[in-house]
């Protein structure tokens, strides 16, 4: 009695070719479709981590490169690399205060997109900067006059403007991409900056405050 079902079975797929042949098709086509569909998962995951990671890497290397300059006067390997990994942590921080002030967003958001644009803030510290790496380059406080002169004048006259433009693009940043009112704005861009502000400044003081702590134990 099985025999006559497989039989019968065999009969009419003899019967349908047409149909037997869709079937087989089917069959073959799902393997290149899965595949289809795991490549564009995971340009989608690369998709969606870049934007996290390419703004803040750039100011980590802007950063060992101004400490490069500043103290060998040229673009070192082993001084940018370091430095640039030592003060990886300023964007980190950055990046973690951010994530406290826009906890409730990121639903709405992807939180690497927030980054991006987040970062875009930081046009007005890159340009200062730039400046700091020139002084360190073509400059010399230490012995000329002029170049002192010229050197806190953009230390502090051009780190002020930084700070106030940054203040105003960062509150644009919570205005116009996170949609909140003038309130909850300043509100959020006090809190980052009560985040971010003390821990930046203890990383800035964290080599001098070890030396002195190994001095006087050594």
């Amino acid at each position: 009695m099985a025999e006559a079902g497989v039989a019968g079975v065999a009969e009419a797929q003899l019967r349908n070719p047409a149909k037997n042949l869709a079937r087989v098709q089917l069959l073959q086509a799902r393997p290149p479709l899965v595949v289809e569909v795991n490549e564009a998962s995971s340009r989608f995951g690369r998709m969606t981590v870049w934007p996290a990671v390419k703004r803040p890497l750039f100011v980590a290397f802007l950063l060992g490169c101004t400490v490069s300059l500043m103290t060998a006067r040229l673009l070192t390997l082993r001084i940018l690399v370091s430095a640039m990994v030592y003060w990886s942590a300023v964007p980190l921080i950055e990046i973690a205060a951010l994530a406290v002030v826009c906890r409730r967003d990121r639903h709405e958001t992807p939180f690497p997109h927030l980054i991006d644009a987040f970062f875009k803030g930081f046009t007005p510290w890159l340009l200062w900067l730039v400046g700091v790496s020139a002084i360190g380059s073509f400059l010399a406080p230490a012995a000329e006059a002029a170049d002192w002169t010229v050197s806190m004048m953009w230390l502090l006259g051009g780190g002020a403007l930084a700070l106030a433009w940054s203040l105003v693009i960062d509150f644009y940043f919570f205005r116009s991409v996170l949609r909140r009112n003038r309130p909850l704005a300043v509100r959020d861009l006090a809190m980052h900056r009560c985040i971010s502000w003390p821990l930046t400044l203890a990383l800035i003081g964290a080599p001098t405050i070890w030396s002195t702590m190994t001095g006087r134990l050594w």
